[in-house]
């Protein structure tokens, strides 16, 4: 279990490329550097934290279900602020990391304070809890109607945004997370999910390449996105 054990001296660089950071004035950040702290986390690692602004790496809500199961019901990765105040959130899960990251972590009570003094601060926590909810939303709906080839193309478009998995060109990403991890957070199997990666490939619409992570390639972005959106993926799966 990781423990908060250092005290933040100053800003650590990559959390000024964080987008709730670089929505706050120096007063602000300076009010929260003075409270935070930084906890560093590894893959599998249980996160015992109430409030937090993830920095690098990707974390995640999981949980087992009746048959053992693992799920994944939420993801954070840098810029996202982890809220976990209301134990209710969470009876049946944890908060585990994905692999190595880090996070700031401060008390629920000193970001309401800040928050009150600081409008800045709100409006920037607003933003930033609209988006993630929007995005868990996107992700609800897609666990519902989608076959699983259309989970993983919709799956591969969200990813391409974060962070994390941003490469050279704007049509390759970085896997920030396992395929097993993946299969967790769209409800399937991982040799379901690598057997939809490979029609994919097959039918040349991505490329795989070698990386210190797994790299994918979108070759044909627009009929990837009317796969995502359920409008080509027939097609595909019958091969014509």
């Amino acid at each position: 279990m990781t423990d908060v054990t250092e005290r933040v001296p100053k800003v650590p660089p990559l959390v000024e490329m964080t987008e709730f950071w670089t929505d706050l004035s120096p007063e602000s950040r300076a009010e929260i550097l003075s409270e935070a702290q930084l906890l560093d986390f590894a893959a599998g690692e249980t996160i015992e934290i109430d409030f937090g602004l993830m920095i690098s790496g990707t974390a995640a809500i999981e949980y087992m279900v009746g048959n053992g199961r693992r799920c994944l019901v939420e993801l954070f990765h840098s810029g996202d602020l982890i809220d976990l105040c209301r134990r209710e959130r969470r009876p049946q899960g944890r908060l585990v990391g994905l692999g190595y990251g880090s996070m700031l972590v401060l008390s629920v009570a000193d970001f309401e304070a800040c928050a009150r003094h600081h409008a800045d601060v709100l409006a920037a926590y607003r933003r930033r809890v609209e988006d993630q909810t929007g995005r868990l939303r996107d992700h609800i709906n897609d666990l519902a109607v989608k076959t699983p080839l259309e989970r993983i193309v919709a799956v591969l478009f969200e990813l391409r945004r974060w962070p994390e998995a941003r490469l050279g060109e704007a049509t390759d990403i970085i896997l920030p997370i396992l395929r097993k991890d993946i299969a967790a957070y769209t409800g399937m199997k991982p040799e379901t999910v690598s057997r939809a990666l490979r029609r994919l490939l097959e039918a040349g619409l991505i490329r795989s390449g070698a990386h210190d992570r797994e790299t994918i390639t979108l070759i044909d972005p627009p009929v990837l996105r009317q796969i995502a959106n359920g409008s080509a993926s027939k097609t595909l799966e019958e091969g014509r």
